[in-house]
């Protein structure tokens, strides 16, 4: 009996991952040919999926940048780096250092923009430290 439910919890687990992964599809097709999101599409796919998002924490923090960018064309900078912000703390979480430096530069091009030039250049560096001993740079 024990075997059957740990069976039945993997069928389980991997039906959702399937339901998720056709429920991104249309999202990432979108990113990859450089669409768009309104606000209301992002929060709206963030609160209805959001189970499904606490298992997929990467998909949720790229949702959450794109609110960021949005803040950002808004001229809502405070937003934005709200957002950027909790996207990073995702990648923190799950020490995922290359949406990580994704972020810090969407951040750093934030800061760079309102004229904040010591804090953007303090995170281009730590960009670059991510990736110097990496494979990309060798």
């Amino acid at each position: 009996m024990k075997y059957l439910f740990y069976i039945l919890l993997v069928c389980s687990l991997s039906g959702q991952a399937q339901n998720f992964a056709k429920l991104w599809q249309p999202i990432q097709a979108r990113i990859d040919k450089g669409g768009s999101f309104s606000n209301d599409e992002l929060n709206g796919f963030l609160k209805t999926h959001d189970k499904l998002l606490q298992q997929n924490l990467i998909e949720k923090s790229i949702l959450i940048d794109y609110l960021g960018v949005n803040a950002f064309k808004a001229e809502h900078y405070q937003e934005s780096v709200d957002y950027f912000d909790q996207a990073i703390a995702i990648c923190n979480s799950i020490n995922d250092t290359v949406y990580r430096a994704f972020y810090l530069y969407d951040l750093a091009c934030l800061y760079n923009h309102i004229g904040y030039y010591t804090d953007a250049e303090s995170l281009f560096y730590k960009i670059i430290t991510y990736f110097s001993g990496s494979v990309w740079c060798q």
